[in-house]
């Protein structure tokens, strides 16, 4: 065992050639707390001496697909891969760059990272890829060529002057893009709609079959103290996500939600998404924007969306906005009564979606997971599904592994400041 030969070595220990078996090898014995006071001196040793590939190697022990689904799935269903990653827009980077004070300037640079990202995506080769933080004068130059590994996209640019945006991939020889719509928070006029966040739902037909899928991405308000702002965008796109799936006349439909959501597990959004209600003790939306508290539009949607465009690639005609006075009708509601459900409900937002998460949900430093460094190593990243069957997923490190393996990212591994999440799932 490397714990022997540490402890032989003492502290003048030399590294002249260490294996990756070794290097396992002593991951798995301090993750089992089977190596003392001094052997962690030495690795600090190590870390220092040889931290990329140490860092590589313990993150390739960490980072291991989880099966979750024991048996055999049932025949006929499909198994497709989804990724959710915030991949760093390099004009973020320059920017702040006084929130990567520690970090290599090499791998900061554009050039070093895009060849890790398309490395990443092309080692995990998910069907489907969501993203965040996506550079819109990157798309020509680097998102397309995903095109020459088999995918085609849709991109939705953050409003304002913002270069960045959300983007969703698909494999064209498994799904078919039947439509996709843009969602942006930010209202005229709304207190907590005033921010250029935005979001992405697409409708997705598997190739094989008649699965349908509809999924929304997105990117959240980070402003740790704006979690009303985080909440109401949240109402927004559920409502969006309620429209959509009711103008398709579909039931039981396949859902995913996913993104940076800029929230912890047990904040307001969070529960909210996953327990399907929270509450709160001010109407966040005003009653003349047309939406319930039960993510539903009372009749019409009065949304704004700067792009006045329904996209779609199929026959299907909805109603789309051609001007900021058009509104897109989908039901007629009997007004007076949803106006006092809408009343009944003040102070509870609720939706009706029956999600799940994908990976655990707790804030625990040696069992929560962590998806990035903000003032502390934390979980702001989620992949959420209805109706699917969760086969697998790419296990997420600990708070505790992070402090103790990962560097400030991002890195000579790890191209984003994000870690991507990863799950396999399959049609019921």
């Amino acid at each position: 065992m490397l714990a022997s030969l540490l402890r032989a070595t003492s502290g003048s220990f030399i590294l002249t050639v260490i294996t990756r078996r070794q290097y396992g090898q002593f991951f798995r014995c301090n993750m089992h707390g089977k190596i003392g006071r001094r052997e962690q001196a030495i690795v600090e040793e190590l870390r220092q001496i040889f931290a990329a590939q140490f860092s590589n190697i313990v993150l390739q022990e960490i980072r291991k697909v989880e099966e979750l689904h024991k048996t055999p799935i049932p025949a006929g269903e499909q198994k497709f891969t989804v990724m959710s990653y915030n991949v760093l827009a390099q004009d973020l980077i320059e920017n702040h760059r006084g929130l990567y004070p520690t970090q290599d300037p090499e791998d900061l640079k554009w050039e070093n990272r895009k060849k890790k990202l398309i490395g990443e995506i092309k080692t995990q080769n998910p069907d489907i890829l969501a993203m965040q933080e996506v550079q819109q004068s990157h798309i020509p130059l680097f998102y397309n060529d995903l095109e020459k590994i088999g995918y085609k996209g849709v991109f939705k640019r953050r409003t304002e002057n913002n270069t960045d945006g959300v983007a969703v991939y698909y494999k064209t020889d498994v799904f078919d893009l039947v439509f996709w719509t843009s969602v942006e928070y930010y209202q005229p006029g709304i207190e907590y709609l005033n921010r250029p966040n935005v979001g992405l739902i697409v409708r997705l037909k598997l190739r094989q079959g008649n699965g349908e899928l509809f999924l929304a991405n997105t990117h959240l308000l980070y402003n740790p103290k704006r979690w009303k702002v985080r909440l109401a965008q949240t109402q927004i796109l559920l409502t969006e996500l309620h429209r959509i799936i009711k103008m398709a006349k579909t039931s039981s439909p396949a859902l995913l939600l996913m993104g940076d959501l800029n929230s912890r597990p047990g904040s307001p959004v969070v529960r909210f998404l996953e327990s399907g209600f929270v509450r709160v003790y001010d109407q966040l939306l005003p009653l003349s924007l047309g939406i319930l508290n039960n993510c539903t539009h009372l009749g019409e949607s009065k949304l704004y969306n700067s792009d006045y465009t329904f996209h779609q690639k199929t026959n299907e005609q909805p109603n789309c906005r051609a001007s900021p006075s058009f509104v897109k009708k989908f039901d007629q509601c009997p007004g007076e009564a949803l106006h006092k459900n809408a009343m009944l409900e003040a102070g509870v937002l609720s939706h009706n979606f029956n999600f799940s998460s994908v990976y655990n949900l707790t804030e625990d430093e040696k069992y929560g997971t962590a998806t990035t460094h903000h003032d502390k190593w934390v979980t702001v990243d989620y992949m959420f599904y209805s109706n699917l069957r969760l086969l697998s997923r790419l296990r997420l490190p600990t708070v505790d592994e992070c402090k103790n393996f990962v560097q400030p990212m991002p890195n000579r591994i790890s191209p984003s400041d994000h870690f991507p999440l990863l799950a396999t799932f399959s049609m019921l």
